[in-house]
């Protein structure tokens, strides 16, 4: 039998989740006119949780929405440096919300909260050849948030107890037939919620809510090599501080943005620079950090938040640079309701995504590019398309 206090922990992360993105939704963008745009704004209609690129320069968004530019999409959608499409037909994508997109073996996959791909049956993960959908076996039964290829497995990471009638502790991987058991990884929740996977010198780094169970000590994150999982040299658990959004590398140090996972009056957060004798906190902030990315080797970090400084906390941003030790410039001025939920780097600029209608009081929605200083939408006809050469170097 499931304790209480374990029951209560797990609803009241959801619920705090819940409310941060409840918090954080988007304004109506209007509804789709047919001229390249959703509503007057050119993107998306919804919020974007995550992009991928494509080996030919495509990019792939994923979230909750139904129309980007002047295509009927569902959830997700492929924009080819000019205009937006769906992944099938008209329409077609998965009926539910999509949070992390991985290329696997030349396909790619979606992972989120949904039952359907298409009309494929396909519980919280799907593949897409091209051009049609398909499961991957029984697929997760709940949630799948972060997917990351690893040893020419994927892996996918969440909040779900079971895969093809398995345990799986949050965290399971795929080899192209079947799910298999990550290896004896620990956790002392009977709901693990495992919200990140990034690979980084040859390991798997995972980062959970309740934290990792090994060698008899509890810690926020966990790396998986040739040899097995170990832990980090030190412990994350502390100060209320312990989920981890989103991990990049830079070299041989691996960055970190740290979250609060409850917040008491203010929430909290940190950036790590991590290596394999420690950490370093780098960075502290106000509010909620959900993304890092690396542009011309300058960290970059996106969300709602107040960074602090030598004088004190600076006015919230959505994109902030680090140009040194807690030192920041600030570079995307917040427009509420907004927030930066992802990233996306190539040798032209940023690609920045997430829910918004406006940003610096640019119309744009949901995705933009961001040069020089300037925001610059998608898809919008007065606008260049993309250099997809670029993109696909990168």
């Amino acid at each position: 039998m499931l304790r209480a206090a374990t029951l209560e922990a797990t609803f009241m992360h959801r619920f705090l989740w819940a409310l941060l993105l409840v918090m954080l939704a988007p304004i109506s963008h209007g509804a789709p006119l047919g001229n390249g745009f959703a509503g007057l704004r050119p993107g998306c209609d919804g919020s974007i949780y995550d992009m991928l690129r494509m080996p030919n320069g495509d990019l792939i968004v994923a979230g909750s929405f139904s129309v980007c530019g002047d295509a009927p999409v569902r959830n997700i959608a492929r924009f080819d440096g000019a205009r937006w499409h769906a992944l099938g037909q008209p329409g077609a994508g998965v009926n539910g919300p999509a949070y992390a997109l991985a290329l696997y073996r030349g396909e790619i996959h979606v992972a989120g909260s949904f039952s359907l791909a298409a009309r494929v049956p396909a519980n919280a993960i799907a593949r897409f050849d091209g051009e049609r959908w398909h499961a991957l076996a029984q697929g997760l039964y709940y949630e799948a948030y972060s997917l990351a290829v690893f040893n020419d497995e994927l892996y996918a990471g969440g909040l779900f107890l079971t895969s093809a009638g398995h345990s799986t502790n949050g965290l399971v991987r795929w080899n192209g037939r079947a799910w298999r058991d990550p290896t004896n990884l620990g956790n002392p929740s009977m709901f693990p919620a495992i919200r990140t996977l990034h690979v980084h010198k040859n390991a798997l780094y995972a980062s959970s809510d309740e934290g990792f169970q090994i060698a008899g000590r509890n810690v926020a994150i966990a790396s998986l090599t040739a040899q097995g999982w170990r832990s980090l040299p030190f412990d994350l658990l502390q100060d209320s501080i312990q989920f981890v959004a989103d991990f990049v590398s830079i070299g041989d140090t691996l960055y970190a943005v740290q979250n609060s996972l409850t917040c008491s009056i203010i929430c909290r957060g940190r950036l790590l620079a991590i290596t394999d004798t420690g950490k370093t906190v780098v960075g502290r902030y106000h509010g909620y950090a959900a993304s890092l990315e690396v542009f011309n080797n300058t960290l970059h970090v996106g969300g709602t938040l107040s960074p602090e400084s030598i004088n004190g906390y600076l006015p919230p941003v959505h994109l902030v640079r680090l140009v040194g030790p807690n030192a920041w410039k600030p570079l995307i001025q917040p427009q509420m309701p907004a927030t930066i939920w992802k990233l996306l780097a190539d040798s032209n600029g940023m690609l920045v995504a997430g829910n918004f209608s406006s940003l610096q009081n640019v119309d744009v929605s949901s995705v933009a590019r961001y040069e020089n200083g300037l925001v610059q939408p998608l898809g919008s006809p007065n606008v260049a398309p993309w250099d997809r050469s670029a993109v696909a170097s990168q």
